[in-house]
């Protein structure tokens, strides 16, 4: 082995950052939606109120991931088909998004309220399955509402990014959540 090739040495060349794209090569506009190639940086603008970003705004790269929603149908075969099949199936991409901070606020209080819903229900069907045994009926109740609780904090969960993938083709990946004036700036329809 020879001393001079250090194979833990950092790369001699540092990557230059992404080039933002408008409209022409990696993102295009769709009727109301967006069509985004992988590693699109979106104009810095927010995408919800289409205001421009600021120093105090919050700009994201996100890595994303599209399941074809059908797979979820395969639910009644049992829980490991879906799971193969969304692991086998499953297209990622990465997107960079700005948010202004109003917006950013209102999406992170959503999952905030999704995550704390989620261990709530977590609890109540700990303390339900906990209290079936007793002769009252509030067991069944509490677990009864504890696992409400957690589906509705998913819920939550699920909804609290502003970009959603509805479907991919050809390559493009096709997402709802842009606000209308953004998708304006972004070009014809």
């Amino acid at each position: 082995m020879s001393l001079e090739a250090n194979p833990y040495a950092a790369p001699a060349e540092i990557s230059a950052p992404p080039v933002v794209v408008s409209g022409s090569d990696l993102v295009r506009r769709d009727g109301k939606n967006l069509l985004i190639w992988d590693a699109a940086v979106l104009p810095a603008r927010c995408i919800r109120t289409n205001a421009p970003i600021g120093p105090d705004d919050w700009t994201r790269t996100k890595k994303m991931v599209f399941t074809p929603p059908w797979i979820w149908v395969t639910l009644v075969a049992g829980l490991l088909l879906p799971l193969i099949l969304s692991l086998v199936l499953q297209k990622k991409f990465t997107i960079t998004y700005s948010l202004s901070k109003a917006e950013r606020a209102r999406f992170r209080n959503r999952t905030i309220w999704g995550w704390s819903g989620f261990f709530l229900g977590m609890i109540l069907i700990g303390t339900g399955i906990a209290s079936l045994g007793n002769s009252s009926d509030a067991g069944g109740l509490i677990l009864g509402a504890g696992i409400l609780i957690l589906i509705a904090g998913l819920v939550f969960v699920a909804i609290a990014n502003p970009l959603k993938v509805i479907r991919h083709r050809d390559g493009w990946f096709v997402m709802k959540g842009a606000s209308p004036a953004f998708l304006d700036s972004i070009g014809p329809a």
